[in-house]
């Protein structure tokens, strides 16, 4: 997962997202019926634009260190820690680190949502 983010993140423009999702390599569907995965890449002092969705995710902190903004909180994170977004709340993930990246692991509930016609996603500027 490292690898192929990082090759994305060499060729991708600065203000591009690096997101690895997780499919199922015969059907390049969901791996599971009702939660979906992705990888999400931060470049050394990336600050993500903010995006919220209909659905909730847990994100775990693979590597880097940074903060989060989860609506009106801002939550500082490192290595190994886990983070809840709640549904339709604006958030933005910031890279703090000057000389190294920061690796994200998102386990969400978008499939089921879609199947039941409730997903929805808007994302900032």
């Amino acid at each position: 997962m490292r690898t192929a983010l990082a090759a994305l993140a060499a060729t991708a423009p600065r203000r591009t997202p690096v997101v690895l999702r997780h499919v199922n390599p015969r059907t390049g569907e969901y791996p599971l019926r009702t939660m979906g995965s992705e990888a999400r890449w931060l470049r050394p002092g990336e600050d993500a634009r903010p995006e919220r969705r209909t659905g909730s995710e847990v994100v775990s902190v693979v590597e880097g260190r940074g903060e989060s903004r989860i609506g009106d909180r801002v939550i500082a994170w490192e290595e190994g820690d886990v983070l809840a977004v709640p549904p339709w709340h604006w958030v933005e993930h910031h890279n703090r680190s000057a000389d190294g990246p920061a690796c994200l692991f998102h386990l969400n509930d978008e499939p089921a949502l879609r199947a039941l016609g409730l997903w929805h996603e808007e994302v900032g500027a």
